[in-house]
This record gives structure tokens, C-alpha cells and sequence, in this order.
């Protein structure tokens, strides 16, 4: 038996067992799902195994997932939460869901870009022959921090914390996440290695890590919805600029590189922290969870990132304040000095790594027309063709408006010119209006013109530009419909699934773009842009660099080819990728 197929099989074994013994895994044929029926996704190349399931709404999603896990441990507080109360959170935190309740897997309730869905999926060790029935009684952790609409009831922390103490904290249960040992990396820029010493000796120190061993990791509640975390990074945020942050989280990640400088730390009561703490990811668990606390994007923290390791004289002869005032120029592109800078760094990189990768044109040509029109439009739609090419635009534009108004059901100019409306005037409510002129006269239904691909794919991008993202995707769905073979289409499909966060939907589309055609440099370069928003930044430069090769001379592959050079010279490449996300 192959590995792939010995894969399968103890997938299908875990789901027999644990999920639904009368029902039986489906295979995912041409990329079509449907809800309600459960699939199993093995991506043997990146280690992404897991087992999904999508519904039309959430009371349908959160009862499965609420089952599910009710099967696992039916004492959860999570449990007695009603579906409302659920709801409310995921549409105000764009958040998911998680339960840990099996021993080696995870299992997730998540919003898509219209649907709901469940994801169950193995954790270490990667393979679903090593999960059990083993429960723990860990609630569900709700992945924005202190947020949960659990009531745990939990004591509030009388000590008071001073911003010192609050950052020696967060860098104890950080360093103990990743590296799972008393020792301990000191943060030059917030405390020295006596400082540290003096505090976990303290009387402060001890009471709030006795208020987590009885409140916290005694009843398995999650640190994250804990009071006493919250005004820590309370405290830590009233004090402090977007700027500093940046700084902390940053230099917490420097704590967990190899060449960081350790030193052991023998205290009793890091000790029980030590037992008493679950080490976890401390990337997927604590980071990401950091920093959306701070209200960091990751776009941001990479220019911040960036510019710490920047070798420009620029940045060695300001002094602290002069830095931060530039920063903030940059991420707010205030003034051309800072927009240049800011693409020496990071190129064309949005601050959310979300925003749309890269501007976008669209094809006016279209071949095989399904029908016979006017005389007189014809000459108008030639007319028009002939200004395209010697690139008198508005000349296009009038001539293609007097062709639709003698004939309008004239296909082709209707392209044409919902085409130069995207790409010469950015007139994205025009462009929806003219395309929808032709489906609601003609439509794909009644003449089955393929050349109507097109037209969708143009209604979706301008309702793309128009940040109706939901809706661009029905158009896209609806031209790959009627033409599965437009690399284009997925490419801009890709594109919105994108600014929706939904960056797996989004690379499986560009892989099929690619798989169509091979040929076009522009699917590289943002399928580089997707793979770093879903932090493989070296996926990322793999695909830039063959980008660049088929494209030399483009501003936006060459600006970020260096950002992704400079990335990986300073050592900084290999470990941003491991702020890959679940």
C-alpha cells in the first residue's frame, strides 16, 4: 500500500470512529463541494491533512460542531452558550472556534467567504492513526484573545502591575511556549538579566502565577480569556505606541532564534508555571493572538521588521523619535520620501497582507460571435477596434456606446468597452452596469455564447474593486462555469478570495491558473503574494523568482524580489516563516 493510500485509509478510520460510522469520506472531484458532506483534503506536500465539512448557515454549522464535540466531553461551559450569542461573536471577530477535546487533533468552526465550515484536523504528531478517543477537559479557546462569551467567573488580580513587571511576564510565558525549559533569553530594550532575576523572586511574581496554577491551568481554561492576562497586555497597550509594540513583538521573537544568548533560571515557582503549563505553539497559539491584541498587521510588523534589519544609512542617523515619526510616514504613505523607502523595503506590500496583491487588466478581444448583428453597429464595433490598437482610448469608448445603441444585443462591444471602463477610466460602476445590460437582455442561459465568460469575469473584477467581494466571486464562479479553461479567471478569483482571508481558496485558484497556463509571469508573482500571506515566504521567493526571470523588467516583481532577498539575507526570512497561521 503507497503512503498516500495507507493516508487515506487511517483517515478514514479515525472518521468511521470518531465522526459518522453510517457515512464514509468524499473525494473532492474538479474542485466542486457541496455542503453538508464531509471531505478529506491531503495535501501530502505541505502536511495540510484534515477533514472538512461546509453549510449554508451557521445554526446548521455550530449544531454539527456542538454535537461533534459534545461526544468528546459534555461538560463544557461552551456548551450551554446559545447559538445567537455564538453568532454575534464570529460576525464581530471574524474569528474561529477550537476544540482540543481529542487527544492529537483539532477541531474547527470557521466562516468562509459565504458558508460555514467545520475543519478537523491532526496536530503532533501529523498523522490520524496516532489520535484517540483521550479527552482533557480544556474548554473551547476562541482564537481573538479575551473575547470568549464564556463567563468562567475567574477572581480578579488585585496586585497591581507596573509596565516593567507586564513585559517580564508576557516574555516568561512566551519564552516558555517556545522553548518549554527554564531558560531564558533577556530583552535588552525592556529589562536586563538582573532585572528578570529580581522579579521572578518576587512576591508579585508569585501571587500571579499562583492566581494561574489554582484559577487557570487547574480548570483547564485557556491563559487568553483569563483577567489577569488581559491586564497585562492592558496595562502594556495604554503605555505604549503602535511603534513600541511593534518593538516588543519583535524582540520576542528574537528571544527564540538559535543565536539568542539563554541563561537558566532555578526558581520554585517557575518550576510549577513550567508543570503546570501546556507548551504550545508559540507561533499559531500566543504570537498571532499577540498581535491582534495590538491591533498589528502583519504587513506592518514586516516593515517593521524590515527596517530593523535594513543596512540604509537613512535608519543609523535618526535617533528614536526621528524613527518612529518616519515609520508612521511610511506605513501611512505621507509624503514621497517615505512611499520610497517604504518600496526599498517591502515593495508594493499592503499593510494588510489581504489587500489586493496587484493591479489588474482585463482582455476587450472575443472570437466566435454567436449571432448576426447590424450592419451599422458592426462598422462601429471595427471602428472601435482599430482606435484600440492605436490606443485612442475615449475614440474606443464612443465608438463601442454608438454600436450598442444601434444593436443592443451587440456582444462583443459590450466587452470591449466594459473592458476600457475597468482599465483606462476605473469606472468600476459603469462597468457593472453595462455587463449587466447584456445578461439580463441575452444571457449565457438563452444563447450559450461562451464570449459571455468574459463578461461575468469583467462584472466580477469591478465588484472586486468595488470591495463587494461576495458577490465577485458568484460572477467568477459563473464564468468558470461556463469556461473552466480561463487561467485569468481563477487568477482573479484568486484575487477575491484574498481580500476575503480566505488564502487557501485563494492559492488552490492560482495553482489551477498556473496549471492552465504557465506562461504568464503575473499569476507567479501574486500566487508569491498569496504564499507569503499565508506565511511561506519561501514558497513566496520561489515563485518571485520565476516571476522575474519571465518578467525582468516589471517594477512591482523587481521591488519585491529584493524585499524577499533582504528577508531571507538577514536570516529574518527563515524565521518569519514560522508565523504561519492555522
Amino acid at each position: 500500500m503507497s503512503f498516500e493510500n495507507a493516508f487515506n485509509s487511517s483517515a478514514s478510520s479515525f472518521f468511521k470512529r470518531y465522526v459518522d460510522s453510517s457515512e464514509s469520506l468524499s473525494k473532492i472531484i474538479d474542485g466542486k463541494i457541496e455542503v453538508n458532506k464531509y471531505y478529506l483534503e491531503s495535501n501530502l506536500t505541505n502536511n495540510d491533512h484534515r477533514i472538512f465539512i461546509f453549510f449554508n448557515t451557521v445554526e446548521e454549522g455550530l449544531g454539527q460542531f456542538n454535537n461533534l464535540i459534545l461526544r468528546f466531553n459534555e461538560s463544557l461551559e461552551y456548551i450551554k452558550i446559545d447559538v445567537s450569542t455564538i453568532s454575534s461573536w464570529i460576525k464581530k471577530y471574524k474569528g474561529d472556534i477550537l476544540c482540543h477535546n481529542l487527544e492529537n487533533c483539532e477541531i474547527m468552526f470557521s466562516k468562509g467567504v459565504s458558508l460555514f465550515r467545520i475543519d478537523i484536523s491532526p496536530v503532533k504528531p501529523l498523522v490520524w492513526s496516532n489520535i484517540n478517543g483521550n479527552t482533557n477537559n480544556k474548554n473551547i479557546e476562541f482564537s481573538y484573545p479575551f473575547s470568549s462569551p464564556i463567563n468562567y467567573n475567574l477572581p480578579e488580580l488585585k496586585n497591581e502591575l507596573s509596565l516593567n513587571q507586564c513585559v517580564m511576564l508576557l516574555s516568561i510565558f512566551y519564552q516558555l511556549h517556545s522553548r518549554g525549559s527554564l531558560e531564558f533569553s533577556e530583552m535588552k530594550s525592556f529589562y536586563s538579566q538582573m532585572e528578570f532575576e529580581e522579579f521572578v523572586n518576587t512576591k508579585t511574581f508569585k501571587d500571579f502565577i499562583m492566581y494561574f496554577v489554582f484559577n487557570v491551568f487547574n480548570k483547564s481554561i485557556d491563559i487568553f480569556e483569563t483577567p489577569a492576562l488581559k491586564k497585562v497586555f492592558d496595562t502594556i497597550v495604554k503605555s505604549s505606541s503602535k511603534f513600541k509594540l511593534l518593538k516588543l513583538s519583535l524582540a520576542l521573537i528574537y528571544t527564540t532564534k538559535n543565536e539568542a544568548t539563554v541563561k537558566k533560571v532555578e526558581n520554585s515557582v517557575l518550576k510549577v508555571l513550567l508543570k503546570k503549563m501546556e507548551i504550545r505553539d508559540v507561533v499559531s497559539y500566543f504570537q498571532i493572538r499577540m498581535n491582534k491584541y495590538f491591533k498589528i498587521k502583519d504587513g506592518e510588523f514586516l516593515l517593521f521588521a524590515s527596517m530593523n534589519q535594513s543596512d540604509e544609512s537613512v535608519f543609523k542617523q535618526l535617533n528614536k523619535s526621528e524613527i518612529e515619526i518616519l515609520f508612521n510616514d511610511m506605513v501611512n504613505e505621507s509624503n514621497s520620501r517615505a512611499i520610497e523607502l517604504r518600496k526599498s523595503l517591502i515593495g508594493d506590500m499592503p499593510n494588510d497582507l489581504n489587500d489586493r496583491p496587484t493591479s489588474l487588466s482585463v482582455k476587450t478581444n472575443v472570437s466566435g460571435a454567436s449571432r448576426d448583428y447590424d450592419s451599422e453597429a458592426i462598422k462601429y464595433n471595427n471602428s472601435g477596434g482599430e482606435k484600440l490598437k492605436s490606443q485612442d482610448f475615449d475614440g474606443a469608448i464612443l465608438d463601442f456606446q454608438k454600436a450598442i445603441d444601434l444593436d443592443p444585443y451587440i456582444l462583443p462591444c459590450y466587452i470591449s468597452l466594459s473592458a476600457l471602463m475597468i482599465n483606462i477610466h476605473q469606472d468600476y460602476s459603469s462597468t457593472i452596469e453595462i455587463t449587466s445590460k447584456i445578461i439580463e437582455l441575452e444571457g449565457f442561459e438563452k444563447t450559450k455564447d461562451t464570449n459571455y465568460a468574459q463578461v461575468y469575469d469583467n462584472r466580477g473584477l469591478a465588484k472586486s474593486y468595488l470591495e463587494n467581494e461576495e458577490d465577485a466571486i458568484l460572477d467568477f464562479d459563473m464564468a468558470l462555469k461556463i469556461d473552466d479553461s480561463r487561467a485569468l479567471t481563477y487568477m482573479n478569483r484568486g484575487f477575491s478570495y484574498m481580500q476575503v482571508g480566505e488564502n487557501e481558496l485563494a492559492l488552490d485558484d492560482l495553482n489551477k491558473a498556473i496549471d492552465i497556463d504557465n506562461t504568464i509571469p503575473n499569476i507567479y508573482f501574486n500566487r508569491s503574494k498569496c504564499r507569503q500571506s499565508l506565511g511561506d515566504f519561501k514558497g513566496s521567493l520561489d515563485d518571485c523568482n520565476i516571476a522575474i526571470e519571465n518578467d525582468p523588467e516589471n517594477f512591482h516583481i523587481v521591488q519585491h524580489k529584493m524585499f524577499l532577498d533582504t528577508l531571507f539575507e538577514s536570516g529574518l526570512g527563515e524565521t518569519l516563516s514560522k508565523l504561519k497561521p492555522n
